[in-house]
């Protein structure tokens, strides 16, 4: 028996909620399709022009994201947020831009299409998720959208408390943070918005790590590795076993 999962998070709950031997997990990496691989576009680094996306729910941590961006405002001018998403909180989010007086400056966007949404992706100059847990454990897996940043040139944040690390390698090419934190999600986006070097560097880091994880037939190949093991009561070897224990 052997289980395949898209996220270290994933396999941490296996492990420590129900017993599953840890040489039984394999972790693949979410996939990005071919198309948005190769219908992507480099943002020019050091903008004030954030996107988020995401389906407009609590554990999305949207309220958090707003309230940074304001708070920012009185130090970068020219900062930027659209939001692109639907939900049941949509209404009060919208009422949350309107009642902090930044409705000339933060945006929701919904039912774009691939074509639109990668133009505005052209647009930013960083990616942020604002995830975090609920109290009732509700939190985030590995969602694509790190991925689809990452190949539209942009640096990338998330989350702790979820599967995030499977996408974000931690000041390498984004950043994971306590979101409900105001001094730490302030601090992430300034250091990405006015540190270019940092900011490149995550970026060429971030195209290194699509190349090597979430490529179509990377991912396929994976699988396909899994599938020999388990059927044939194999360990975890190579590249497998290391991005298991990563």
């Amino acid at each position: 028996t052997g289980f395949v999962v898209v996220c270290h998070f994933c396999k941490d709950i296996l492990i420590n909620m129900l017993s599953v031997e840890e040489s039984s997990i394999d972790v693949i990496a979410s996939c990005l399709s071919k198309e948005k691989l190769q219908n992507t576009s480099s943002s020019e680094i050091l903008g004030s022009s954030i996107i988020s996306v995401g389906r407009l729910i609590e554990r999305k941590g949207y309220k958090f994201l707003i309230q940074s961006v304001v708070r920012l405002k009185k130090e970068i001018p020219n900062i930027k947020l659209r939001i692109i998403g639907d939900g049941p909180q949509k209404k009060e989010l919208l009422l949350l831009i309107k009642n902090l007086q930044a409705e000339d400056y933060i945006f929701i966007f919904d039912d774009l299409d691939d074509n639109s949404l990668s133009s505005l992706y052209a647009k930013s100059d960083l990616f942020i998720l604002a995830n975090y847990k609920l109290p009732n454990g509700d939190t985030e897996g590995c969602p694509s959208v790190f991925s689809e940043a990452m190949a539209h040139g942009l640096p990338v944040i998330g989350g702790i408390g979820a599967g995030v690390e499977t996408a974000i390698i931690h000041k390498e090419n984004g950043m994971i943070i306590d979101t409900s934190n105001p001094i730490e999600i302030d601090n992430s986006i300034r250091d990405l918005l006015t540190n270019k070097l940092n900011a490149e560097l995550m970026v060429s880091n971030g195209k290194k790590k699509l190349i090597r994880d979430h490529r179509p037939e990377v991912v396929g190949a994976a699988f396909s590795v899994s599938i020999n093991r388990f059927n044939n009561g194999a360990r975890a070897s190579g590249f497998q076993n290391d991005f298991n224990q990563s």
